[in-house]
């Protein structure tokens, strides 16, 4: 077993990943991977780059994603550019304001997953 398969097994990654690094080196498994959200964890993992790095790679990810948010786009920009502006500037402040972003976009996706569930099936009458 390579060395890199068996930190990626200390690591806890998934199963799958580990299977398919097999005896791939780290250099070789970045290269030839095309799974973003593997790269995305493992370079946090190990880390590669700095929080900071990790933190605009995923907000370009997300902002990609945006054309998908519907009804909750606002505060998931809303929630991005903060998150940049941690990264940029990585003040208590701009930290705090960032985790608050977060949340109410995390809010903002559950009520709307909450209601749309809702709305495709009721319940049968329990008094």
């Amino acid at each position: 077993m390579s060395k890199f398969k068996e930190k990626l097994i200390d690591l806890c990654a998934c199963s799958e990943a580990v299977a398919w690094v097999g005896e791939k080196t780290l250099a070789g498994a970045w290269v030839a991977c095309e799974r973003a959200d593997w790269t995305l964890w493992l370079a946090g993992e190990l880390p590669i780059g700095t929080h900071q790095d990790l933190v605009h790679i995923a907000a370009w990810c997300a902002r990609r994603t945006l054309p998908h948010a519907g009804d909750s786009s606002k505060v998931c920009v809303a929630a991005i550019a903060a998150a940049e502006r941690w990264a940029d500037d990585p003040t208590s402040k701009n930290k705090a304001a960032a985790r608050a972003a977060a949340r109410a976009a995390g809010d903002a996706e559950h009520k709307i997953m909450c209601d749309y569930i809702r709305s495709k099936i009721i319940p049968p009458n329990q008094e």
